[in-house]
């Protein structure tokens, strides 16, 4: 038998409130009522403390039930709330009548039989066929049917035989173990609920036949120890109870998690392909354009410059395009390309940079270029892709006419540069140029350039920055400077 939540479902704290849940109304109806009887006081506080325990329990189960979906959760209620009914109004008048209970110590027992079969039968039908019903539709008739039996039996006083008691006794025990088998049948509930919720039973009937004056106990032991075993139940009901609302509320806050979780990947990979189709246009644009001047262009120089080019591109095209799919390795945030994952080769940025103003020459772009030998480590293809983005806005956004692509070396950094002769980027940008989805207030563009530019930077080591003071518009691209092996210096020089 499990009887302890999981771990995190319930704590101390929680078990003191729901004692004051509980033991609070009984101790006020106490407090309006009292007979001075105490024998008969203490039969009516168990009776009370059962039911207020019951009805705490019902209230959270229908809680469970309605956040989880769980209609065996919400039978469940309407039994226990057809139990804390009945028991409320015999644990009020047993605090008015003093008397009255005692005398019909019987009568009761065979009640409390009579209404133990009806909700055993009624959960065991319920598990089977109780999906399509509403439980209250069951559950108020029923405990009005009882409340009005009860009543009935009070005022009628069929007499029966003292002697019958050990009887009755028994089968209100048989009648609970149906229950409990009825409790454990409920398998949409956790184990650990029905072992704690089996006992709590047992142990709300077992404080009620240790009332009976068979028992071997002077009548106020046998109180005192009716209303902790009585207690002990309610609490234990209760706290079942208010463990499994807890649980189906956690598990809704972690669901809440796992959505925002998904939902922060769904973006990420959004914003990915979002950046990845806006190289795809540049330089699906930037080959088209290269296409027809090679078309136009006798043999030449140039041409086979634009042939190289050309192909160079469809080359970093189609590493683009074989990244599309996901793969093992591939880096969370932005795609490798189609490289290894511990690609950190080194590459002449003067190749990369003369490639790209080529591409934006053949566009009909004015691109000048000022460039050195000097080598960095990483992809070529992301630092394509930086110049791709920064070309482009200065002749799309930037209303430049002459566009400049400078490099040079500052100690052991790179710097490359993309300066224009346009209006410039309002001041107001300048703090959130380089966020997603951030455009001036002209601009037909989608924001996604500069922030996809910043990225790649950072992965290339290096840093992506708006020179403020410079006339129109300047990018300022730093890089770290390739420190070179020996055996590297001879590979590059043709060794």
């Amino acid at each position: 038998m499990t009887l302890r939540p999981p771990d995190g479902l319930w704590s101390t704290r929680g078990t003191v409130l729901v004692f004051a849940a509980v033991v609070g109304p009984t101790l006020g109806s106490l407090a309006l009522v009292h007979n001075g009887d105490l024998t008969h006081t203490l039969v009516a506080v168990r009776t009370l403390l059962v039911a207020c325990g019951a009805l705490v329990a019902t209230g959270l189960l229908i809680g469970h039930g309605r956040l989880a979906g769980n209609d065996q959760s919400l039978w469940l209620a309407t039994a226990i709330g057809i139990l804390a009914t009945t028991g409320l109004a015999r644990g009020g008048y047993g605090l008015t009548h003093p008397n009255g209970l005692e005398m019909h110590t019987a009568n009761v027992l065979v009640g409390g039989v009579a209404l133990t079969v009806v909700l055993t039968a009624l959960l065991l039908c319920a598990r089977r066929w109780g999906g399509p019903v509403n439980p209250l539709v069951v559950g108020v008739p029923l405990a009005v049917a009882f409340l009005v039996g009860q009543q009935l039996l009070i005022i009628a006083d069929p007499q029966m035989d003292a002697g019958l008691l050990p009887v009755f006794a028994v089968l209100l025990c048989l009648a609970v173990i149906g229950l409990a088998v009825a409790v454990q049948r409920l398998d949409t509930l956790p184990q650990w609920a029905r072992d704690r919720l089996t006992l709590a039973v047992c142990l709300c009937v077992a404080s009620r036949i240790l009332l009976l004056p068979s028992a071997p106990l002077d009548e106020a032991a046998q109180g005192v120890i009716s209303i902790a075993v009585g207690l002990a139940g309610s609490l234990l009901l209760a706290t079942t109870a208010a463990a499994l609302l807890r649980e189906v509320m956690t598990d809704g806050q972690r669901q809440l998690v796992e959505l925002q979780r998904r939902l922060a990947a769904a973006e990420a990979e959004r914003r990915i392909d979002s950046a990845r189709l806006h190289d795809i246009n540049s330089l699906v644009a930037g080959i088209a354009s290269a296409s027809r001047l090679i078309r136009d262009l006798p043999p030449s120089d140039h041409r086979a410059g634009l042939e190289v080019m050309v192909l160079a591109e469809l080359e970093r095209l189609q590493r683009l395009l074989a990244d599309r799919a996901p793969k093992p390795g591939r880096v969370r945030g932005w795609a490798r390309r189609g490289r290894p994952t511990g690609y950190e080769g080194t590459f002449n940025v003067a190749e990369v940079t003369g490639r790209i103003a080529l591409v934006h020459r053949a566009r009909g772009r004015e691109v000048a270029w000022e460039a050195r030998d000097v080598r960095v480590a990483g992809d070529p293809d992301d630092l394509a892709a930086i110049l791709d983005i920064l070309v482009d806005n200065a002749a799309a956004h930037g209303n430049a006419d002459d566009i400049s692509i400078k490099v040079r070396r500052l100690q052991h950094q790179v710097e490359i540069s993309v300066a224009d002769d346009g209006p410039g980027i309002p001041a107001e940008l300048h703090e959130s140029l380089f966020d997603w989805g951030t455009r001036g207030p002209e601009s037909e563009g989608s924001g996604i350039g500069l922030a996809s530019a910043a990225a790649l930077a950072s992965r290339l080591g290096g840093r992506l920055e708006l020179d403020a003071t410079a006339p129109g518009t300047r990018m300022v691209l730093t890089l770290p400077e390739a420190v070179m092996q020996a055996s590297e210096e001879l590979a590059v020089a043709g060794f």
